[in-house]
């Protein structure tokens, strides 16, 4: 939890600042430091792989978090379509994508993902019950109009 406060921090910081042209507000922090750099940036920090402690934090985790929170779905689903490109199985970013189109209300897509994501999972997800429930409560919602 105390990452996620630190991430906003960072986001704060790099949204008002131009962090393409200076990223040494990154380098001179004691707790993070940029790693790597996803070659197809987004916005600002967004787009950079960033250390945390010993934690890594990577664009999929980066995009969970802004279609999670509501911060930017499309720039979200953006980073998880190219995280499906490296791994098209992952139950994870497929939920990741499904909750995203759902967030967007595109129910239908969004239904398609989630189901698939369910039928992927190794072992019970709660969190992908709960987005994969929601969805179909608002399918049946849409059905009975």
């Amino acid at each position: 939890m105390r990452y996620l406060k630190f991430i906003v921090l960072l986001i704060v910081i790099f949204s008002l600042t131009n962090c393409e042209k200076q990223n040494e507000l990154v380098n001179k922090t004691t707790d993070a430091q940029i790693v790597g750099f996803v070659t197809e940036k987004c916005y600002c920090c967004w787009g950079w792989v960033i250390k945390v402690g010993t934690e890594t934090i990577k664009a999929e985790q980066i995009a969970n978090f802004l279609i999670k929170n509501d911060l930017n779905i499309i720039e979200g689903l953006r980073l998880i379509a190219r995280a499906l490109k490296s791994d098209p199985d992952s139950y994870k970013y497929i939920d990741c994508k499904g909750w995203g189109f759902y967030k967007q209300g595109r129910i239908i897509e969004a239904l398609e993902f989630l189901e698939k994501s369910w039928e992927l999972i190794p072992v019970f997800r709660y969190y992908i019950y709960l987005h994969l429930d929601a969805t179909k409560k608002a399918v049946a919602g849409l059905n009975n109009f």
